[in-house]
């Protein structure tokens, strides 16, 4: 029978045969680990280099070989040995397993054979689960070879019945022994070789030797610049960053967990805030503000958005995922982080993430500024100045004189179609309050700016009649436009003067 040929050399090479599959089942088991360690980074970043880091560096066809190999000899030894009616049924598993890995390993492939940002990444979703999957049942697999290796349960097999129906010599009963033990001495004489020949080539040919050393040289060292300073570079704040036609620049990063009003915003968690410029140099586009990552060790984080957009806008302004610039127009925001607590502010890097024919994250290291601490200012009187920024305009302000009244006549704008005139107002407050008048001085505030910043910052201290210390929020005794640089508010009638 034709079948008694490849029986016999099953027989005669039943460890051998199982090793083969057991070193390319390894080999596979590795490779399998790497592609879906690239598949779990583009699922997290997006980011699919073509021409650095191409799906065929991970599946090359020395995996897909194998893979076929460990099929064709899965189902080669369950064919065998259920046609001579002998224990078959453990290489179903390799079998299944290999066949749908191959399968798998196929739809990765053409995903990213056909990748386009606008593709839908579920069926990636799917093949990276079933990856994982058949990753762990590769083991089961692998430890079948290493038990049939090792030869357990060989009894089953009745292989002396076999060889003596195929009349195969008694020599062909003999184990297989494997020597791992290396004879170092091999490898130094070996390595005294080389070294020898190596200084026959310098003394006969120095001068070419002098200019391969040269070039190589050269090469190691250019290759080198490029890694560190081009390809690789790191950039810090400050830094004019362009990719892309943009010019990015990280002006400033803060490390926070309160609003800009001193109050803490998580008790769980922390903020950071980079603060960006963006210079668009071509014509008119889009920019991804979710391009920016920020990484902390393995963990990655994206952008709030405009969620926490109120509670950091005296830091700048925030944006959606996406915005669009003029050409030759700068664009300046923040971009504001919620990150774990327990990580500490030195561990957080910012990435941009290329987008210009070759894809990678590009790393800026910030310099974060813990904002955190609130330090209490020194008091001041009338007529000294404070420091303010305002919606991005920074001015000095200096409350000159203040006056506390039942009532105060203000001058408001009263327009039709045709003029406008001045008229005068009475302003009054309710039983149980009086108006606090201040007069400031500032070059580029007016009335409402002040109004807004006391609001949102100011408080009132004062002792009521009992001597007894109280803080209210400060509320504004005229609600409308008017004239002049007066901030009108209205406290309690028991503040004590």
């Amino acid at each position: 029978m034709i079948i008694r040929k490849p029986y016999a050399f099953l027989i005669k090479h039943f460890r051998k045969i199982h090793i083969g599959l057991l070193v390319l089942g390894i080999y596979v088991f590795y490779k399998t680990i790497d592609v879906a360690r690239f598949v779990n980074e583009f699922m997290s970043y997006g980011v699919y280099d073509l021409y650095r880091d191409p799906i065929t560096k991970h599946i090359t066809a020395l995996m897909t070989i194998s893979v076929l190999l460990m099929i064709a000899g899965s189902i080669s030894l369950a064919l065998l040995l259920r046609h001579k009616k002998k224990p078959w049924q453990a290489y179903i598993l390799p079998t299944v397993v290999y066949i749908l890995l191959f399968l798998t390993l196929g739809m990765i492939k053409s995903f990213f054979r056909t990748y386009t940002e606008i593709v839908d990444t579920a069926n990636l979703r799917l093949s990276r689960d079933l990856l994982l999957i058949f990753m762990f049942a590769e083991l089961p697999a692998l430890a079948i070879f290493v038990g049939r290796i090792f030869g357990i349960d060989l009894k089953k097999f009745h292989f002396n019945l076999d060889l003596q129906e195929l009349e195969l010599k008694e020599e062909d009963r003999a184990e297989i022994e494997i020597g791992l033990s290396i004879d170092h001495y091999t490898f130094i004489r070996w390595w005294r070789k080389i070294k020898r020949y190596i200084g026959y080539f310098y003394q006969e040919h120095k001068k070419l030797s002098y200019f391969l050393i040269t070039i190589v040289s050269v090469f190691l060292l250019y290759r080198s610049y490029l890694n560190i300073y081009v390809y690789n570079r790191v950039y810090h704040e400050g830094q004019i960053y362009n990719i892309n036609g943009y010019s990015i620049t990280v002006k400033n990063s803060y490390f926070t967990n309160k609003d800009n009003t001193g109050n803490v915003i998580s008790e769980d968690s922390n903020f950071v805030i980079a603060e960006v410029e963006v210079k668009n140099n071509r014509e008119s586009r889009t920019f991804d503000i979710t391009k920016f990552h920020l990484k902390a060790g393995t963990k990655d984080y994206t952008t709030t958005e405009k969620t926490y957009a109120n509670e950091f806008e005296d830091l700048g302004t925030s944006y959606s995922k996406v915005r669009k610039i003029k050409q030759n127009e700068t664009l300046n925001f923040i971009i504001v982080y919620k990150v774990d607590k327990k990580i500490r502010k030195g561990k957080f890097i910012l990435y941009y993430q290329e987008d210009s024919g070759i894809y990678k994250l590009r790393k800026i290291k910030l310099s974060l500024k813990n904002v955190s601490n609130i330090e209490k200012a020194k008091k001041l009187s009338l007529g000294d100045f404070i420091e303010v920024n305002i919606k991005n305009k920074e001015d000095s302000i200096s409350f000159e004189s203040y006056n506390i009244s039942n009532s105060v006549e203000i001058k408001t704008n009263n327009c039709t179609t045709t003029d406008c005139d001045i008229k005068k107002k009475n302003i009054t407050v309710p039983d149980g309050y009086r108006i606090l008048s201040l007069s400031f001085a500032s070059d580029l505030y007016e009335a409402k700016n002040v109004i807004d910043f006391l609001r949102k910052y100011g408080k009132i201290n004062y002792k009521d009649n009992e001597d007894n210390d109280r803080i209210i929020d400060i509320e504004i005794a005229v609600d409308q436009n008017y004239f002049g640089k007066m901030v009108y508010i209205k406290i309690p009638l028991d503040v004590a003067f």
